[in-house]
């Protein structure tokens, strides 16, 4: 079995006006009160579109973009990695494969059946329960990942390329530490993974 391998600038500051002081004649400059615009605090805009959200959605973006530039269509990101998981630890129930590819029951079961009607995957019964069915990867479908890996790898290695070999190993540590904050698994109010790419498919 294979391994898995392991993704103008704006100043916050008081505004002044000046309004007239009736006892000493002169002009005064106070700070204005917040903005009470239905559309916000502009001061605090900037924060929200370089926040974590937004960057989130720009490196899904990039790695949307790059995976259609180096892979193609062969395969879905979300694909790729449901063959790599049933490749690297064998055959499993669907929930469990969701689980480790990080993916919920409603975005797995389509994923998993466009890859069954592709003949990369198969259904079989559980030797150990008959009720439960379980998954595993074809030899069409571990040719196919096998194939695919080490452009996969490429798509990471784009994405990593303006950093220093160290910094990339402190983006990946950090990034699978916010992700593993709260496991999506034992998140029973987790916003559901499209598992979808740029063009809408699974």
């Amino acid at each position: 079995m294979r391994t898995v391998s392991p993704c103008t600038s704006y100043f916050g500051h008081a505004i002044l006006r000046v309004r007239p002081n009736s006892t000493r004649g002169s002009a005064s400059r106070v700070p204005s009160q917040r903005s009470t615009s239905p559309h916000g605090d502009r001061a605090t805009l900037p924060a929200a579109v370089r926040g974590p959200g937004p960057l989130a959605r720009r490196l899904y973006q990039l790695h949307a973009r790059l995976w259609q530039d180096v892979v193609g269509e062969d395969l879905t990101g979300p694909q790729f990695n449901v063959l790599s998981v049933l490749d690297a630890e064998g055959p499993m129930d669907q929930r469990t494969l969701g689980g480790h590819a990080s993916l919920d029951k409603s975005t797995i079961a389509p994923i998993v059946e466009r890859l069954r009607q592709r003949r990369l995957v198969d259904v079989a019964w559980n030797p150990q329960d008959k009720r439960r069915k379980l998954l595993q990867i074809t030899p069409e479908g571990r040719e196919l990942v096998t194939r695919l890996t080490p452009l996969a790898d490429e798509v990471g290695d784009r994405m990593l390329a303006p950093l220093e070999a160290h910094e990339r190993d402190l983006v990946l540590t950090l990034l699978q530490r916010i992700v593993e904050q709260r496991s999506p698994a034992q998140d029973p109010n987790r916003i559901p993974d499209t598992g979808r790419t740029e063009h809408g498919r699974p």
